[in-house]
């Protein structure tokens, strides 16, 4: 049969699957086991001085690596296997310590002149090229018990500067009870609860001699409280893992469903340590620092009742280590990080240092 299609088609087909062939290349090279340094402090520079410092430490400790640079995150090591690259982990991060965030990763081991030529391999998700799964629950049913507490602590306040004597106020399961010695009592503590604590629907009960004041969280704010749970959680595990790896990683948060968060950390391998910094527990409470007693008294054994003492965390700023130091609060909170709606960075006008501007809803004000 006589081909009656043009050459010009033909050269073009032959085109097309040579530039599709070339551009495909990279991803037959594979990737390394690699080892990623990134800064993680202030005033804190990964350079040639980094490079050296920790080239001559793996030359001393017997640790061979293929190839040391710079990269977008920062140093990059390459090593022929996972044993040495492990190794190599434990000694960077020993030599460096703190000021720098060490993380295991798998690299591409294409080669420059392909870079060069923009022909990068394709980026492949958990399923390809491994990593670090989790799925995790959020406790909504402790998240909702905290705020009734808060509810309760609240209504002592109120309740006291509002001079309305009352006999107790507790939690019993999510609601909240507030009892009274006359019906009198009652409805004053009902007038003034209710207007100011306009989350919670009150009931009226009685109970021998005792006038009950039944403090129920409405539909919608459960609704609420669960929904910024969930969202809370979701920034808090993004910022831990930005802190934890500091561009080494591109991470993958995503809601699924009403309390569950999926992670996914593609070419981590250090499979503990995002495990160990995912898993920490956090909570923000505000106390207040007690000035009627000192730290010397509470640390020589008389802590006084109501107070507690509390350390200070570990820093460190370059090269000087600020020590932990002992802090006496008071046991009472005064307000919890569910009342904080909003938190952003800013300039202390009158020192011109960093500080933290937070503002807080009608309960936490």
């Amino acid at each position: 049969m006589l081909n009656h299609y043009p050459l010009w088609k033909y050269l073009l087909i032959a085109i097309v699957i040579t530039v599709s062939a070339f551009y495909a290349l990279p991803n037959t090279y594979g990737e390394d086991p690699a080892l990623q340094i990134a800064a993680s402090a202030r005033g804190v520079e990964v350079d040639d001085k980094t490079l050296n410092r920790i080239a001559k430490k793996f030359d001393s400790e017997g640790i061979k690596y293929r190839n040391a640079k710079f990269s977008s995150t920062g140093l990059l090591f390459r090593f022929n296997n996972k044993d040495d690259q492990e190794k190599a982990k434990k000694i960077a991060e020993k030599e460096l310590g703190d000021d720098y965030a060490v993380a295991l990763n798998l690299a591409t081991a294409t080669p420059q002149w392909l870079l060069d030529m923009n022909a990068e391999p394709m980026y492949l998700g958990l399923d390809l090229r491994g990593g670090v799964y989790f799925l995790m629950q959020v406790d909504m049913e402790a998240a909702v018990i905290k705020s009734v507490n808060t509810y309760v602590s609240d209504s002592r306040t109120i309740l006291r500067k509002a001079k309305v004597r009352y006999l107790g106020s507790k939690r019993v399961d999510k609601d909240v009870i507030i009892r009274f010695k006359s019906e009198q009592l009652r409805e004053q503590g009902l007038d003034i609860l209710g207007r100011d604590m306009r989350d919670l629907s009150f009931s009226e009960k009685q109970d021998g001699k005792t006038f009950i004041l039944h403090g129920r969280l409405s539909e919608a704010k459960l609704k609420e409280l669960k929904l910024f749970a969930l969202k809370q959680n979701v920034t808090t595990l993004r910022k831990r893992i930005d802190e934890k790896f500091h561009g080494l990683v591109e991470p993958i948060i995503q809601q699924q469903g009403d309390d569950r968060i999926v992670i996914q950390l593609p070419g981590i391998q250090d499979t503990a340590g995002a495990k160990d910094i995912l898993g920490a527990t956090a909570t923000l409470e505000y106390r207040a620092v007690d000035e009627e007693h000192t730290v010397e008294q509470a640390l020589s054994g008389r802590v006084p009742a109501g107070s507690k003492i509390y350390y200070t965390r570990e820093r460190h700023e370059g090269s000087r280590v600020i020590p932990s130091v002992p802090v006496l609060l008071k046991k009472r909170v005064i307000v919890t990080g569910e009342h904080v709606t909003n938190a952003q960075a800013g300039i202390d006008p009158d020192t011109g240092g960093a500080r933290v501007n937070v503002s807080l809803d009608g309960y936490g004000g």
